[in-house]
């Protein structure tokens, strides 16, 4: 199974706002390099998430002959 997402052109514009908008700087609240990058993973990831609806397609079956 596959995940798609669908985004409008008006979608484009919000999500700029959104993640020029997302606390970034959290991230750099620790001084492990995984840790800030989990971080901004997780922001990048809500931000996405919230705004962009995913649709999960099936997998089309082929049939034997």
């Amino acid at each position: 199974d596959k995940i798609q997402c669908k985004v409008k052109n008006n979608q484009y514009l919000k999500t700029y706002h959104e993640l020029r908008n997302a606390p970034w700087d959290t991230a750099f609240i620790f001084e492990d390099t995984d840790d800030i990058v989990s971080t901004w993973y997780d922001i990048f990831n809500k931000v996405l998430n919230s705004l962009i609806p995913k649709k999960e397609k099936k997998s089309q079956k082929i049939k034997a002959a």
